[in-house]
């Protein structure tokens, strides 16, 4: 169980103690203790004694867990109240600290203190002869100030032993992770080391002269000895680098014309496709490409040319080497050659066409008035006889629409 101690603040004397959590009690509850202090003090919280036959607590465990130092007014003994909680893991804070100072209850209304004269004097008789009722006291209030205060815990660790603890778990950190990484790069050469080791008699055979297969065999065969020495056993990450970096030196040509050598078809297609491209631009005559000049087809001609006699000449080059020779004709300058040539054609095949050109408005205008009075005077001869024809009968819109009658023909005179 816990108890709290409250000690006196500078120039008091006398300590109260009280159990304020029982052994067994549950978790996260907050309890309050009120005091009479003024000035600074001190509220000490420890365990309350046990006997040494239980088997709660070492008797070895020190009792004291933290003291509170809470700042009260001075000039005179102040109602202190002090929360103290127990949260859900069980250790001990203070919650709040407040000063309660009592506030002067309002008085009754004018009122309602002439209404009760009234009553009394009106019941005045009757009651006369027994006692006066009392009045309930009125309740009293407070007003709640926090204190400030401050919290130090026993058994804490200083700033310099917590400094201290975490560069020891850093130092630590430090060393798993390099014996990681040591470990790692030990693997590495072992699997390097057995995965050559049947390569360069399957696979990797033909990539290779016979002495280069010899030179890398006797390298495999001495790095694998040095590696399950005692000495390579127990080695640094360095070490193992170094060792894997010398027997790559023998094995990363050998690979890289093995890899060369299936790579190299994909890049001498892709190579023949933009070849193809760039000819039919050439040999096309639809009307997308009519802006371009002569001069820029020649151009794309001249690049085609150069690039297919270029593709075909170290094609057969590379034919007449040995798979177990560097090759000349590699995937890197494949695609440096295809890079070049779609630098050249692309601009003038994708060569956006022209505008057309515009057209003055003020002159557009004109013209069309022009062709206007043309058509105008060739049809004048037969306007007339169009209107006659062609003209609709004449309605009456006051009529309804209906079609209007011609009146009647006037009779002819005669003598």
């Amino acid at each position: 169980g816990g108890r709290g101690g409250g000690g006196g603040g500078e120039g008091q004397e006398g300590d109260n103690e009280v159990v304020m959590f029982e052994r067994g009690s549950n978790f996260n509850v907050t309890k309050r203790v009120t005091l009479k202090k003024e000035g600074t003090f001190t509220v000490k919280a420890s365990y309350a004694p046990i006997s040494p036959d239980s088997k709660t607590l070492s008797p070895s465990t020190p009792l004291d867990i933290c003291t509170f130092k809470i700042e009260a007014p001075t000039g005179a003994a102040n109602k202190i109240r002090v929360n103290i909680k127990q949260d859900v893991s069980g250790i001990i804070t203070l919650s709040s600290a407040q000063s309660m100072e009592e506030v002067a209850a309002d008085p009754p209304a004018q009122d309602e203190t002439k209404e009760g004269a009234e009553t009394k004097e009106d019941s005045g008789a009757a009651d006369a002869p027994g006692p006066a009722a009392d009045a309930p006291a009125p309740k009293k209030k407070y007003k709640k100030t926090n204190l400030a205060f401050t919290v130090d815990t026993f058994m804490r660790y200083s700033k310099a032993a917590m400094d201290a603890l975490v560069e020891d778990e850093a130092r630590m950190a430090n060393a798993d992770r390099v014996a990681a990484e040591t470990a790692a790069k030990r693997n590495e050469l072992e699997s390097y080391l057995y995965s050559m080791r049947d390569k360069i008699i399957g696979e990797l055979k033909e990539f290779c002269t016979e002495a280069e297969a010899q030179a890398f065999g006797k390298a495999l065969e001495d790095a694998e000895e040095w590696l399950y020495s005692d000495e390579g056993f127990d080695s640094t990450k360095s070490v193992y680098t170094a060792k894997l970096e010398e027997v790559q030196k023998f094995g990363t040509p050998i690979e890289r014309r093995q890899v060369e050598s299936r790579a190299r078809q994909a890049g001498v297609d892709s190579l023949k496709s933009s070849l193809e491209i760039y000819q039919k631009f050439m040999q096309s005559s639809d009307d997308k490409y009519a802006h371009v000049t002569d001069d820029e087809r020649s151009t794309v001609r001249s690049a085609v040319s150069s690039s297919e006699s270029w593709l075909y000449e170290m094609i057969e080059k590379q034919a007449s080497l040995p798979t177990s020779v560097d090759p000349v004709l590699t995937t890197a300058v494949l695609q440096e050659r295809q890079k070049a040539l779609a630098s050249t054609c692309n601009p003038i095949m994708h060569k956006p066409a022209p505008l057309p050109p515009k057209v003055d408005e003020a002159k557009s205008d004109e013209a069309k008035a022009n062709d206007d009075e043309a058509k105008g005077g060739a049809g004048e001869g037969d306007k007339g006889k169009d209107e006659d024809d062609g003209k609709p009968m004449e309605t009456d819109e006051g009529n309804g629409g209906k079609e209007e009658v011609p009146p009647p023909p006037e009779p002819m005179e005669t003598e």
